[in-house]
Protein backbone atom coordinates (compact mmCIF):
# COMPACT_ATOMS: atom_id res chain seq x y z
CA UNK A 1 0.00 0.00 0.00
CA UNK A 2 2.83 2.16 0.97
CA UNK A 3 4.48 1.74 -2.35
CA UNK A 4 1.47 2.45 -4.06
CA UNK A 5 1.00 5.45 -2.64
CA UNK A 6 4.82 6.35 -3.24
CA UNK A 7 4.32 6.12 -6.69
CA UNK A 8 0.69 7.75 -7.52
CA UNK A 9 2.69 11.00 -5.31
CA UNK A 10 5.31 10.36 -8.12
CA UNK A 11 3.14 10.35 -11.11
CA UNK A 12 1.61 13.44 -9.54
CA UNK A 13 4.53 15.81 -9.68
CA UNK A 14 4.54 17.77 -12.71
CA UNK A 15 8.55 18.73 -12.61
CA UNK A 16 9.50 14.99 -11.84
CA UNK A 17 8.20 14.26 -15.80
CA UNK A 18 8.88 15.04 -18.88
CA UNK A 19 11.93 13.36 -21.20
CA UNK A 20 15.01 13.53 -19.60
CA UNK A 21 16.90 14.02 -22.82
CA UNK A 22 13.86 17.24 -23.29
CA UNK A 23 15.44 18.28 -20.04
CA UNK A 24 19.10 18.12 -20.53
CA UNK A 25 18.59 20.02 -23.70
CA UNK A 26 16.96 22.66 -22.31
CA UNK A 27 19.71 23.05 -19.63
CA UNK A 28 22.37 23.02 -22.51
CA UNK A 29 20.34 25.78 -24.63
CA UNK A 30 19.01 28.12 -21.90
CA UNK A 31 22.57 29.96 -21.60
CA UNK A 32 22.81 30.58 -25.54
CA UNK A 33 20.31 33.67 -26.24
CA UNK A 34 22.96 35.09 -23.95
CA UNK A 35 26.01 34.37 -25.42
CA UNK A 36 24.85 34.77 -29.06
CA UNK A 37 23.94 38.21 -28.19
CA UNK A 38 27.62 39.21 -26.65
CA UNK A 39 29.38 37.54 -29.84
CA UNK A 40 26.99 39.78 -32.06
CA UNK A 41 27.41 42.93 -30.66
CA UNK A 42 31.69 41.66 -30.49
CA UNK A 43 31.27 41.08 -34.65
CA UNK A 44 31.00 44.82 -35.08
CA UNK A 45 34.28 45.97 -36.23
CA UNK A 46 36.19 48.20 -34.53
CA UNK A 47 37.90 51.06 -36.05
CA UNK A 48 42.13 51.41 -34.88
CA UNK A 49 42.00 53.32 -32.02
CA UNK A 50 44.53 55.35 -33.35
CA UNK A 51 41.77 57.21 -35.33
CA UNK A 52 40.59 59.00 -32.55
CA UNK A 53 37.50 59.73 -31.11
CA UNK A 54 35.73 60.76 -34.40
CA UNK A 55 36.30 57.66 -36.48
CA UNK A 56 34.73 55.46 -33.30
CA UNK A 57 30.93 55.55 -34.13
CA UNK A 58 30.34 51.95 -34.11
CA UNK A 59 31.97 51.50 -30.71
CA UNK A 60 29.70 53.70 -28.72
CA UNK A 61 26.72 52.33 -30.97
CA UNK A 62 28.12 48.82 -29.46
CA UNK A 63 28.14 50.39 -26.28
CA UNK A 64 24.45 52.05 -26.72
CA UNK A 65 22.98 48.32 -27.33
CA UNK A 66 24.50 47.18 -24.69
CA UNK A 67 23.42 49.73 -21.87
CA UNK A 68 20.13 49.40 -23.69
CA UNK A 69 19.77 45.38 -23.11
CA UNK A 70 20.71 46.24 -19.93
CA UNK A 71 18.48 48.99 -18.98
CA UNK A 72 15.77 46.61 -20.34
CA UNK A 73 17.18 43.69 -18.19
CA UNK A 74 17.48 46.11 -14.83
CA UNK A 75 13.53 46.99 -15.54
CA UNK A 76 11.98 43.50 -16.06
CA UNK A 77 13.78 42.97 -12.24
CA UNK A 78 12.44 45.94 -10.95
CA UNK A 79 9.15 45.29 -11.76
CA UNK A 80 9.90 41.56 -10.66
CA UNK A 81 11.43 43.08 -7.08
CA UNK A 82 8.38 45.74 -6.64
CA UNK A 83 5.18 44.57 -8.18
CA UNK A 84 3.54 47.81 -8.50
CA UNK A 85 6.07 49.65 -9.84
CA UNK A 86 4.67 51.29 -13.29
CA UNK A 87 6.24 49.55 -15.61
CA UNK A 88 5.14 47.49 -18.69
CA UNK A 89 7.11 45.40 -21.39
CA UNK A 90 6.69 48.70 -24.03
CA UNK A 91 7.98 51.41 -21.29
CA UNK A 92 10.79 49.50 -20.53
CA UNK A 93 11.83 49.20 -24.00
CA UNK A 94 11.28 52.83 -24.34
CA UNK A 95 13.01 53.63 -21.33
CA UNK A 96 15.73 51.55 -21.92
CA UNK A 97 16.44 53.25 -24.92
CA UNK A 98 16.23 56.45 -23.27
CA UNK A 99 18.28 55.30 -20.59
CA UNK A 100 21.03 53.93 -22.69
CA UNK A 101 21.28 57.16 -25.17
CA UNK A 102 21.60 59.67 -22.28
CA UNK A 103 24.36 57.14 -20.86
CA UNK A 104 26.27 56.90 -24.02
CA UNK A 105 26.19 60.32 -24.62
CA UNK A 106 27.79 61.02 -21.12
CA UNK A 107 30.55 58.84 -21.91
CA UNK A 108 31.13 60.40 -25.38
CA UNK A 109 31.39 64.08 -23.20
CA UNK A 110 33.95 62.41 -20.73
CA UNK A 111 35.89 60.76 -23.23
CA UNK A 112 36.47 64.12 -25.08
CA UNK A 113 37.73 65.34 -21.94
CA UNK A 114 39.59 63.00 -20.59
CA UNK A 115 40.62 61.27 -23.97
CA UNK A 116 40.07 57.95 -25.44
CA UNK A 117 39.62 54.96 -25.57
CA UNK A 118 38.15 55.95 -21.83
CA UNK A 119 39.81 54.33 -19.01
CA UNK A 120 37.32 52.15 -16.77
CA UNK A 121 34.94 53.66 -19.54
CA UNK A 122 31.82 50.98 -17.61
CA UNK A 123 32.72 52.09 -14.23
CA UNK A 124 32.56 55.56 -14.77
CA UNK A 125 30.15 55.97 -16.45
CA UNK A 126 27.71 53.31 -14.26
CA UNK A 127 26.67 55.77 -11.58
CA UNK A 128 25.10 57.53 -14.16
CA UNK A 129 23.18 54.86 -15.65
CA UNK A 130 21.90 53.64 -11.92
CA UNK A 131 20.46 57.50 -11.58
CA UNK A 132 18.98 57.50 -14.91
CA UNK A 133 17.20 53.87 -14.48
CA UNK A 134 15.67 55.53 -11.35
CA UNK A 135 14.82 58.71 -11.92
CA UNK A 136 11.22 57.94 -13.48
CA UNK A 137 10.52 55.72 -10.79
CA UNK A 138 10.57 58.98 -8.67
CA UNK A 139 7.61 60.19 -8.65
CA UNK A 140 6.26 56.74 -7.82
CA UNK A 141 8.47 56.12 -5.34
CA UNK A 142 7.02 59.55 -3.16
CA UNK A 143 3.62 58.24 -3.84
CA UNK A 144 4.54 54.56 -1.99
CA UNK A 145 5.67 56.29 1.09
CA UNK A 146 1.65 56.28 1.83
CA UNK A 147 1.66 52.15 1.37
CA UNK A 148 4.06 50.98 4.39
CA UNK A 149 4.32 47.77 2.54
CA UNK A 150 4.78 49.16 -0.73
CA UNK A 151 7.52 51.97 0.47
CA UNK A 152 9.41 48.95 2.04
CA UNK A 153 9.63 47.35 -1.07
CA UNK A 154 10.77 50.45 -2.63
CA UNK A 155 13.72 50.97 0.44
CA UNK A 156 14.91 47.45 -0.17
CA UNK A 157 15.12 48.19 -4.39
CA UNK A 158 17.15 50.67 -3.90
CA UNK A 159 19.12 49.35 -1.36
CA UNK A 160 19.67 45.83 -3.99
CA UNK A 161 20.69 48.95 -6.65
CA UNK A 162 23.39 50.16 -4.83
CA UNK A 163 24.25 46.99 -4.01
CA UNK A 164 24.20 45.80 -7.37
CA UNK A 165 26.55 49.04 -8.66
CA UNK A 166 29.14 48.42 -5.63
CA UNK A 167 29.81 45.25 -7.83
CA UNK A 168 31.05 46.60 -10.44
CA UNK A 169 33.68 48.71 -8.21
CA UNK A 170 34.34 45.58 -5.63
CA UNK A 171 35.35 42.93 -8.62
CA UNK A 172 37.06 45.10 -10.20
CA UNK A 173 39.25 46.27 -7.54
CA UNK A 174 39.90 42.81 -6.59
CA UNK A 175 40.97 41.17 -9.45
CA UNK A 176 43.25 44.49 -10.01
CA UNK A 177 45.27 43.79 -6.86
CA UNK A 178 45.19 39.79 -8.03
CA UNK A 179 47.41 41.09 -11.27
CA UNK A 180 49.69 43.13 -8.78
CA UNK A 181 50.45 40.15 -6.15
CA UNK A 182 53.31 38.19 -6.73
CA UNK A 183 53.16 34.63 -8.33
CA UNK A 184 53.99 33.76 -5.18
CA UNK A 185 51.06 34.88 -3.08
CA UNK A 186 48.62 34.59 -5.84
CA UNK A 187 47.28 31.04 -4.33
CA UNK A 188 46.63 32.46 -1.08
CA UNK A 189 45.03 36.03 -2.24
CA UNK A 190 42.64 33.75 -4.34
CA UNK A 191 41.49 32.34 -1.57
CA UNK A 192 39.85 35.80 -0.58
CA UNK A 193 37.42 35.38 -3.79
CA UNK A 194 34.59 32.56 -1.98
CA UNK A 195 34.91 34.66 1.12
CA UNK A 196 33.95 37.67 -0.80
CA UNK A 197 31.20 36.02 -2.65
CA UNK A 198 29.68 34.61 0.12
CA UNK A 199 29.81 38.05 2.34
CA UNK A 200 28.17 39.15 -0.58
CA UNK A 201 25.42 36.49 -1.06
CA UNK A 202 24.39 37.33 2.62
CA UNK A 203 24.22 40.99 2.23
CA UNK A 204 21.82 40.47 -0.71
CA UNK A 205 19.81 37.88 1.23
CA UNK A 206 18.81 40.36 4.09
CA UNK A 207 18.12 43.31 1.14
CA UNK A 208 15.59 40.90 -0.32
CA UNK A 209 13.96 39.81 2.53
CA UNK A 210 10.28 41.19 0.94
CA UNK A 211 11.58 38.22 -1.95
CA UNK A 212 10.42 35.21 0.80
CA UNK A 213 10.76 31.95 -1.41
CA UNK A 214 13.01 33.56 -4.12
CA UNK A 215 15.58 34.75 -1.19
CA UNK A 216 18.44 32.04 -1.38
CA UNK A 217 18.61 30.76 1.90
CA UNK A 218 21.21 28.45 3.49
CA UNK A 219 19.26 25.72 5.66
CA UNK A 220 20.60 23.25 7.45
CA UNK A 221 18.51 20.07 7.48
CA UNK A 222 18.26 17.55 10.54
CA UNK A 223 18.97 14.35 9.60
CA UNK A 224 16.44 12.97 12.49
CA UNK A 225 13.86 15.03 11.21
CA UNK A 226 11.62 12.18 9.93
CA UNK A 227 12.70 10.09 13.25
CA UNK A 228 11.63 12.31 15.19
CA UNK A 229 8.29 12.88 13.20
CA UNK A 230 7.93 8.61 13.46
CA UNK A 231 8.69 9.06 16.79
CA UNK A 232 6.06 11.81 17.79
CA UNK A 233 3.21 9.80 16.10
CA UNK A 234 3.72 6.34 17.67
CA UNK A 235 4.32 8.57 21.27
CA UNK A 236 1.32 7.66 23.59
CA UNK A 237 -0.97 10.37 24.46
CA UNK A 238 -3.07 11.05 27.37
CA UNK A 239 -5.36 13.42 26.46
CA UNK A 240 -7.51 13.37 22.92
CA UNK A 241 -7.34 16.98 22.31
CA UNK A 242 -3.74 17.44 22.81
CA UNK A 243 -2.96 14.20 20.63
CA UNK A 244 -4.42 15.88 17.76
CA UNK A 245 -3.19 19.39 18.45
CA UNK A 246 0.60 17.94 18.91
CA UNK A 247 0.00 15.75 16.14
CA UNK A 248 -1.29 18.90 14.05
CA UNK A 249 2.19 20.70 14.87
CA UNK A 250 4.04 18.02 14.27
CA UNK A 251 2.29 17.72 9.98
CA UNK A 252 2.77 21.06 10.17
CA UNK A 253 6.94 21.14 11.25
CA UNK A 254 7.16 18.35 8.95
CA UNK A 255 5.53 20.05 5.99
CA UNK A 256 7.77 23.54 6.85
CA UNK A 257 11.47 21.43 6.98
CA UNK A 258 9.95 19.29 3.27
CA UNK A 259 9.06 22.56 1.77
CA UNK A 260 12.86 24.11 3.61
CA UNK A 261 14.45 21.03 1.74
CA UNK A 262 13.00 21.60 -1.88
CA UNK A 263 13.85 25.04 -1.39
CA UNK A 264 17.64 24.31 -0.64
CA UNK A 265 18.17 21.99 -3.56
CA UNK A 266 16.69 24.30 -5.90
CA UNK A 267 18.98 26.65 -4.70
CA UNK A 268 22.63 24.52 -4.53
CA UNK A 269 21.35 23.32 -8.04
CA UNK A 270 21.41 26.67 -9.84
CA UNK A 271 24.37 27.74 -8.21
CA UNK A 272 26.04 24.65 -9.58
CA UNK A 273 24.38 24.79 -12.60
CA UNK A 274 25.63 28.80 -12.94
CA UNK A 275 29.21 27.37 -12.11
CA UNK A 276 29.22 25.02 -14.58
CA UNK A 277 27.62 26.60 -17.51
CA UNK A 278 29.77 30.00 -17.23
CA UNK A 279 32.87 28.62 -18.26
CA UNK A 280 31.81 26.45 -21.17
CA UNK A 281 29.98 29.86 -22.38
CA UNK A 282 33.62 31.06 -21.79
CA UNK A 283 35.43 28.77 -23.80
CA UNK A 284 33.31 29.37 -26.80
CA UNK A 285 33.60 32.91 -26.79
CA UNK A 286 37.37 32.98 -26.46
CA UNK A 287 36.95 30.30 -28.91
CA UNK A 288 34.63 32.69 -31.33
CA UNK A 289 36.48 35.66 -30.56
CA UNK A 290 40.13 34.39 -31.78
CA UNK A 291 38.59 34.20 -35.22
CA UNK A 292 37.25 37.94 -34.84
CA UNK A 293 39.27 40.76 -36.14
CA UNK A 294 38.47 42.59 -32.40
CA UNK A 295 40.56 40.86 -30.61
CA UNK A 296 43.13 43.06 -31.33
CA UNK A 297 41.45 45.12 -28.34
CA UNK A 298 41.57 42.71 -25.44
CA UNK A 299 44.31 42.40 -23.94
CA UNK A 300 43.94 38.75 -23.22
CA UNK A 301 43.88 37.54 -27.12
CA UNK A 302 46.11 40.55 -28.15
CA UNK A 303 49.22 38.73 -28.56
CA UNK A 304 47.64 35.20 -28.26
CA UNK A 305 48.77 32.25 -30.66
CA UNK A 306 46.94 28.91 -31.59
CA UNK A 307 49.28 26.75 -28.52
CA UNK A 308 48.31 29.57 -26.28
CA UNK A 309 44.40 29.64 -27.16
CA UNK A 310 44.75 25.59 -27.37
CA UNK A 311 46.22 25.75 -23.45
CA UNK A 312 43.60 28.05 -22.16
CA UNK A 313 40.77 26.01 -23.50
CA UNK A 314 41.88 22.79 -22.39
CA UNK A 315 42.34 24.70 -18.47
CA UNK A 316 38.87 25.93 -18.51
CA UNK A 317 37.01 23.18 -19.99
CA UNK A 318 38.87 21.19 -17.18
CA UNK A 319 37.65 23.67 -14.97
CA UNK A 320 34.17 23.12 -16.87
CA UNK A 321 34.27 19.42 -16.48
CA UNK A 322 34.83 19.52 -12.97
CA UNK A 323 31.86 21.62 -12.20
CA UNK A 324 29.59 19.45 -14.56
CA UNK A 325 30.87 16.52 -13.01
CA UNK A 326 30.09 17.86 -9.25
CA UNK A 327 26.20 18.52 -10.94
CA UNK A 328 25.81 15.43 -11.60
CA UNK A 329 27.13 13.96 -8.82
CA UNK A 330 24.92 16.26 -6.53
CA UNK A 331 21.67 15.48 -8.87
CA UNK A 332 22.48 11.45 -7.71
CA UNK A 333 22.91 11.85 -4.41
CA UNK A 334 19.59 14.36 -4.07
CA UNK A 335 17.57 11.20 -6.10
CA UNK A 336 19.48 8.83 -3.82
CA UNK A 337 18.60 10.41 -0.23
CA UNK A 338 15.37 12.47 -1.25
CA UNK A 339 14.22 10.93 -4.87
CA UNK A 340 14.21 14.53 -5.90
CA UNK A 341 15.00 14.81 -9.80
CA UNK A 342 17.14 17.61 -9.19
CA UNK A 343 17.47 18.08 -12.97
CA UNK A 344 13.83 17.87 -13.26
CA UNK A 345 13.30 20.47 -11.22
CA UNK A 346 16.15 22.85 -12.48
CA UNK A 347 14.85 22.92 -15.54
CA UNK A 348 11.16 23.66 -14.26
CA UNK A 349 12.73 26.57 -12.73
CA UNK A 350 14.85 28.14 -15.57
CA UNK A 351 11.40 27.39 -18.08
CA UNK A 352 9.84 29.75 -15.22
Amino acid sequence: MATKLVSLWRAAQVELQGNTLRVLLLLLVTPLPCFLLILIVDAVPLRPISEGIESSQLFFVRAFVCFWIASITAYGQIKHMAQPAPLSNVKNIYLGGVVAGVTVSAMYAIALVIGYPLPFGIVTVSPVWVHLLLAPLLSWMKKARADPAVWTMCINLLKITVFRESLVFIYPTYFHFFTTVPDSGKTAFSLLLPVVKIVLRGVLARMAVHLKDEVPQIVVINVDLFKFVNDDQRGPSKDAVASAIGSKSVKYRYVRELRRVLYITEFVMLVNYVEAVIPLIFSAYLFAMYHLPNRAYYELMAHMDDDRLRGALMNVLLYAALQIASLVALNMVLWHRLQISAFHQLAFVLVK
